[in-house]
């Protein structure tokens, strides 16, 4: 049986690849983390421009009714 120390070579082969397994782990994480949180920017910054259309929209459509039904009321005589 081999003996499995820091000079065996196949051992040291093993430790090397089991280092690159490691370090690709941790930029697999990290490159999820980074897709994750771009992923919940994009769902609140479009969350916020659809709420701003539609605050738009009741607000011109407010104003809109507002502006129309002035015009078709009758005019008041001023008393002097």
């Amino acid at each position: 049986m081999a003996y499995l120390g820091y000079k065996n070579k196949a051992f040291m082969n093993y430790q090397r690849e089991q280092e690159r397994v490691k370090i690709w782990k941790i930029k697999q994480k990290a490159e999820r983390k980074r897709l994750r949180e771009w992923k919940n920017i994009y769902k609140a910054t479009l969350a916020h421009v659809v709420i701003a259309i539609m605050l738009i929209a009741l607000y011109s459509l407010v104003y809109i009714t507002t502006v129309s039904y002035t015009h078709l009321t009758l005019p008041t005589k001023r008393i002097v």
